[in-house]
């Protein structure tokens, strides 16, 4: 039992999560392009293509990142680890992702210093990766985080604006950034997923049927993208420098 809990992967996570990042990297590029006035994919004012897709998009990213993260706990319970070691194992494992954030952060406000990311995607995986353990364990638990979140956020800001109460979502943010995910509201939706991972993976094992479609161009298609899925978080990171170099080169 341990063995498979050890090695299985879904191969539904998976091509969902490649088709995020795509999407992602995809909107990316083309807002950089936007943003220099090189080429403008929808010229004018789109709201929902510029808006509200960026956000759908990556509210997906972060509901399947919850749903793995029940994954990964079932299977890491499994072993009965103690809780010390429960903590140990996410809270280096966000810390590293939050890391990857600071280089991120690192490297915008040296190349674009008035629009610099200082609290990005990876920022929020990684802090909320980090303190998971409190509710990962309990999709009720996970339910309730998500919703206060989402009551903190109705709230009127609590402070004036600054980096740190930005990030953490309680004041309004204090110039304009590329790309922003307080953890007011976005957390809530890691946890959202959190909680419906273990309804649809209840210990670890997927809870409904589901097949892939017998198809030689969807065979390759849905390879390729879970490929992808699986190495989602190294193709987002290479991305980062290649897009910020076309940008300096277009610039």
């Amino acid at each position: 039992t341990e063995n498979r809990f050890s090695v299985e992967r879904y191969w539904e996570l998976d091509f969902l999560r490649g088709l995020s990042v795509v999407l992602m990297i995809l909107f990316n590029w083309s807002y950089a392009l936007k943003f220099l006035e090189v080429y403008s994919l929808f010229p004018g004012s789109n709201f929902v293509y510029w808006n509200v897709f960026p956000l759908f998009v990556a509210g997906s990213f972060m509901f399947i990142a919850g749903i793995s993260l029940t994954l990964s706990w079932n299977r890491f319970s499994e072993r009965d680890p103690s809780s010390r070691e429960k903590w140990r194992k996410y809270g280096l494992r966000g810390l590293k992702i939050f890391g990857l954030g600071l280089g991120i952060t690192a490297v915008t406000y040296l190349t674009f210093p008035d629009n610099f990311i200082f609290f990005g995607i990876l920022h929020l995986l990684g802090l909320s990766i980090a303190v998971s353990p409190f509710v990962v364990s309990d999709p009720r638990k996970a339910l309730a985080f998500s919703g206060l979140v989402l009551v903190l956020f109705l709230l009127p800001d609590l402070f004036d604006p600054s980096l740190v109460m930005a990030s953490l979502g309680l004041s309004g943010v204090p110039f304009s950034t590329f790309d922003f995910f307080p953890l007011i509201p976005w957390s809530s939706v890691v946890f959202l997923g959190v909680a419906v991972g273990h309804w649809m993976y209840p210990g670890g094992e997927r809870g409904f049927d589901i097949q892939k479609r017998e198809i030689d161009v969807f065979d390759r298609f849905s390879g390729f993208v879970e490929f992808l899925g699986r190495n989602s978080l190294l193709i987002y990171l290479l991305h980062q420098p290649l897009l910020l170099s076309v940008l300096m080169l277009l610039g």
